[in-house]
């Protein structure tokens, strides 16, 4: 188990980055951690909650995956522009198909690696990328035909809001499978629809432009006029050709990395956090996080199709070349692969913290701090003899003006179940669930953990605690239970 790797995880560290997750891609691995890896989610492979995270490990397929297929496409591409295949019609498939996956599809395996559940093998990625692609396709031509946009002359905008409204469906979708109910899931699935979404586009493209630089001999028959121009004739067709479709083939394939496979990938890993409280609901698209990673889509897919030509006759020339530059030189594709990798760091810390608490939970031991026999929340001035750690006060309408205090080896659980709660409340009280939040003492450290409520816990500033996942608390700190009302002041 990767011990410190989660530790700084589940304790918000500074320290943790991509070069955390990605310290392990040149380690060498043995055979049966290749055999392991590619066993993942067949049969009996699929760990319990409580073995997941000791049997995960690090990505590092993905890196090797991508040089193999990237050296099988370029070579494709070389024995094509040489005209040492111009004879096998069928190598035109491989040169639209297999580049255009390479990338997305490398990205598209590290989600899977990132996978920690190991629920999902290798050939369910691989079908649901297929059937992700194909349905968000589809419902991107649906929406084109039956919705009107009032803006569909600004190309830059009319493109990336039906795909990412179709992108998104079709991800909701396939994640309301029972199977799935942790946020790296929903970073797999939606990973899985954008590299499918990403790759029939690109191949489309690739296709669109190889056909519209041929030189077409006969007119009247089109596709006797295709072979003429590919081989026959002085050639000039087939080059043209060739030229346009390995410029679409590298621009769109190697920068599939910060393309549908990402921002699918965002707005999936919010859902896939969601889906760990139940089923998606409606009330799942008014939700934070959702909102964020959705918009957050929307705006590198509208900006990474702007041009700098829109703005000619409203910004001065100067402006309007520079920015064209920068599509030129590729400066704004950078940006906005490095912004969207960043953006996707912020959720997949959410869903490797999640999954934390998840192994946390399944092994807890039986102890008298444990769900079932909480120690008994003392009043102050009780059992003098052994020091409280920190004190906690009912500033706010439930058990106002009683104050609790937390020694070491014991916790405050807070609830309605009498059962399982020694801060307890009422059984009609709204918005706090049976089991609400606790207060314990973990690694010689005071933290407060919501214990997945209903209508959650926040601190003063509204900020929620996201279920199950210890914050630390230091000096003078408030929360409250599902409303301000219910407050609660900290002192350590």
């Amino acid at each position: 188990m990767n011990t410190t790797f989660f530790e700084k995880a589940s304790n918000l560290s500074k320290d943790f980055s991509w070069k955390d997750i990605f310290s392990d891609v040149f380690k060498p691995h043995t055979r049966e951690d290749r055999s392991r890896l590619m066993l993942k989610g067949m049969g009996n492979h699929v760990p319990s909650p409580a073995q997941m995270l000791r049997q995960w490990q690090k990505p590092w397929l993905f890196l090797w995956a991508g040089a193999i297929g990237l050296a099988i496409a370029l070579i494709s591409m070389f024995l094509w522009n040489s005209g040492a295949v111009y004879s096998i019609p069928a190598m035109m498939l491989v040169l639209f198909i297999v580049p255009a996956f390479v990338v997305p599809l490398a990205v598209l395996i590290f989600f899977w690696e990132m996978d920690m559940t190991g629920s999902s093998s290798i050939l369910d990625t691989l079908m649901m990328m297929l059937v992700g692609g194909i349905l968000s396709i589809a419902a991107t031509g649906i929406f084109h035909a039956f919705v009107t946009l009032p803006f569909t002359d600004q190309a830059y905008i009319s493109g990336p809001l039906p795909e990412e409204i179709a992108k998104f469906l079709v991800v909701w979708l396939l994640l309301s499978r029972k199977k799935f109910k942790y946020g790296v899931q929903g970073i797999l699935v939606g990973g899985a629809v954008g590299v499918g979404f990403s790759a029939i586009e690109s191949a489309y493209y690739a296709w669109m432009n190889f056909m519209q630089k041929l030189d077409v001999v006969a007119a009247e028959n089109a596709f006797e006029g295709m072979l003429s121009a590919m081989f026959g004739g002085d050639g000039s067709g087939i080059t043209l050709a060739t030229q346009a479709m390995t410029d679409t083939i590298l621009n769109r394939g190697i920068l599939a990395i910060g393309g549908h496979v990402l921002w699918a990938a965002l707005y999936g890993g919010a859902l896939g956090l969601l889906k760990y409280k139940g089923k998606l609901s409606l009330k799942s698209l008014v939700d934070p996080l959702v909102i964020m990673t959705f918009s957050g889509a929307f705006l590198l897919h509208t900006v990474w199709n702007f041009s700098g030509v829109a703005f000619l006759g409203i910004l001065p020339e100067g402006v309007v070349l520079f920015l064209m530059k920068l599509d030129a030189y590729y400066v704004k594709y950078i940006l906005l692969i490095v912004l969207g990798w960043l953006l996707l760091l912020f959720i997949m810390r959410k869903c490797i913290r999640q999954m934390v608490a998840v192994e946390g939970f399944y092994n807890r031991q039986p102890e008298g701090t444990g769900y079932g026999g909480a120690a008994a929340a003392r009043p102050a001035g009780a059992l003098a003899g052994n020091r409280a750690i920190l004190t906690v006060r009912a500033t706010g309408q439930l058990n106002h003006g009683k104050i609790y205090e937390l020694s070491a080896g014991g916790s405050l659980i807070f609830g309605r179940d009498p059962q399982r709660a020694n801060v307890a409340f009422p059984p009609d009280t709204k918005g706090v669930s049976g089991l609400h939040c606790e207060i314990k003492i973990k690694d010689g450290i005071p933290v407060l953990i919501d214990r997945n409520s209903t209508y959650g816990t926040f601190f003063s500033n509204g900020s929620r605690l996201e279920p199950n996942v210890p914050y630390k608390i230091k000096g003078h700190v408030k929360f409250y239970l599902a409303r301000p009302e219910n407050q609660f002041d900290i002192q350590v």
